[in-house]
């Protein structure tokens, strides 16, 4: 089971969480953004996704290098 699985199976059980994801390294942050990125047609269909960055949080775009992000389901 991935991260991914593990997400949608949580929330599916409880819809009102948000789930704070931030990797143990610099580069392990930025494969979860890579891996956001590759998937992003089918996570925003299901999930709200906020990144953070420059101190704030701001809905997730492409192209943009996050520190931490948070999903949540719509």
């Amino acid at each position: 089971m991935t991260i991914a699985d593990t997400i949608v199976d949580f929330t599916a059980n409880h819809p009102k969480a948000a789930i704070f994801i931030q990797g143990s390294t610099l580069s392990r942050t930025r494969l979860y953004q890579m891996d956001i990125a590759a998937f992003w047609s089918n996570i925003v269909e299901i999930f709200n996704v906020i990144g953070y960055t420059q101190d704030q949080w701001a809905p997730f775009k492409k192209g943009i290098n996050y520190e931490a992000f948070l999903v949540q389901r719509k």
